[in-house]
């Protein structure tokens, strides 16, 4: 398991992650498990991989190259997205949207940063089991 393998597994998580809030915060509200929820889940697991591989993606390999990745700027970084994406689907500022996408992203961000983080620990964990054992 190599660095390259671990942000793609985070930008996997980070889609999932964000295609799940709308359908979460869905089940939140009271609307109940229904093909809605699924299709919601669905269409938001697209837009939400497109946004992470075409603008999340260059938006870490930036940050990483300055010195400056780290949790807190992945997160902004992912609600910053989120409110551009919100911008480009609604073809303007929707307050509400743009508040809810920024929430989207700003999770994404977050969970590919942690998942991140956790596989670069790991690989740590077992290349010293692997020397000291």
């Amino acid at each position: 398991m190599n660095s390259g393998f671990l942000v793609l597994l985070g930008l996997v998580v980070a889609s999932v992650a964000a295609a799940a809030m709308p359908a979460l915060l869905g089940l939140v509200t009271g609307v109940p498990l229904s093909s809605l929820v699924v299709l919601t889940f669905k269409v938001s697991l697209l837009y939400s991989g497109i946004a992470s591989v075409l603008l999340g993606l260059p938006a870490f390999a930036a940050l990483r190259h300055g010195g400056y990745a780290n949790g807190w700027s992945a997160s902004a970084g992912g609600g910053v997205i989120g409110l551009l994406v919100s911008i480009a689907f609604y073809s303007g500022i929707n307050v509400q949207a743009a508040l809810l996408f920024a929430l989207y992203g700003a999770t994404a961000g977050a969970s590919f940063w942690v998942t991140l983080r956790l596989g670069e620990w790991c690989l740590a964990k077992s290349e010293k089991w692997e020397r000291h054992g």
